[in-house]
């Protein structure tokens, strides 16, 4: 523990940096793991689902009463529900081995408390769901109220689209850090994100700057990866096309693709958990900076090797 000092940006985004390399194969694997089992889960309840409308369509033509407004609604509800806790899972489980890996632990999975966890973090999303309606409210009556022939150019869309995706960032800035608050003090729905707006508002030009450069740093990744992908992906079926080859050699460029795709889902572990990795290291930065953590683990620390002597 004698690395935890309040950090600037700079030694922020590098500490952030050092957490995930710390923990990069167990982030692997948990994403590994987590979404290997949720695409099975998924095709399940795919098919469940499927069969469920099967029936209700073939009632109602049948003329049953049964309403098709009222069944697709509760499909609908059911689908975001299920959305938001596979999110859920996904964050805590990113957001505790960035923990391990920050104060310089052994880096495990903990699958035993995933569950009371991640059901803390299904309600602070749900809460923060709640909580972006008055921006999507204002948005919404904006475009409502504006005349058709503000948009006649689509400078007008361009500029106003960019004005409200920055809008949103920093607005939502205010709850960024609630779902790490879930996860480490057993908070959640809109406890979570008071906590969160207390941690963040001191600073809240500074954190904002500093999310957004990891942002950027992280889409950044994601596009030349992807970029990389694409182009080779690309690139081997207009070789096989323009040359006419061979089925020998269009079976051996189907295999190649197959790989660059199964390449792209391994990239797609390796950057899901950067997202969890920053707000685990900026939740703790913070309650270092504004709450001392740094001296009550310290003190902590000392009492327990006190009481060890004794």
């Amino acid at each position: 523990m004698d690395n935890l000092t309040p950090m600037n940006t700079a030694e922020l985004m590098d500490r952030a940096i050092s957490v995930y390399k710390q923990s990069f194969f167990k982030q692997i694997l948990f994403a590994g793991i987590y979404y290997l089992v949720s695409f099975f889960a998924l095709l399940f309840l795919g098919g469940f689902i499927a069969i469920f409308i099967a029936i209700i369509v073939a009632a109602t033509v049948q003329g049953a009463s049964t309403s098709a407004v009222s069944t697709t609604i509760v499909i609908i509800t059911l689908a975001v529900a299920i959305g938001i806790l596979w999110f859920a899972v996904s964050q805590a489980g990113h957001i505790i081995l960035s923990k391990q890996a920050f104060f310089g632990e052994r880096v495990k999975l903990m699958p035993k408390p995933m569950v009371k966890i991640s059901l803390r973090v299904f309600g602070t999303i749900f809460a923060q769901v709640l909580a972006m309606l008055p921006f999507v409210g204002f948005v919404i009556l904006f475009y409502a109220a504006t005349t058709t022939s503000f948009f006649d150019a689509i400078w007008a869309y361009i500029i106003s689209a960019i004005i409200f995706i920055f809008l949103f960032f920093l607005y939502f800035h205010m709850f960024s850090l609630s779902i790490a608050v879930s996860v480490f003090e057993r908070k959640t729905f809109f406890w979570a994100l008071i906590r969160s707006w207390q941690l963040v508002k001191d600073e809240y030009w500074k954190t904002f700057g500093a999310r957004i450069l990891w942002l950027l740093a992280s889409s950044t990744i994601w596009a030349t990866y992807y970029g990389i992908i694409g182009f080779l992906a690309f690139g081997f079926e207009f070789l096989a096309d323009t040359f006419n080859l061979a089925a020998g050699w269009a079976v051996f460029f189907g295999f190649i693709v197959l790989i660059l795709g199964l390449l792209s889902i391994a990239i797609y572990f390796a950057v899901a958990p950067l997202d969890g990795v920053f707000h685990t290291t900026m939740y703790f930065n913070q309650r270092i900076k504004k709450e001392g953590l740094d001296i009550e683990l310290k003190l902590s620390e000392l009492e327990r090797e006190l009481n060890h002597v004794n």
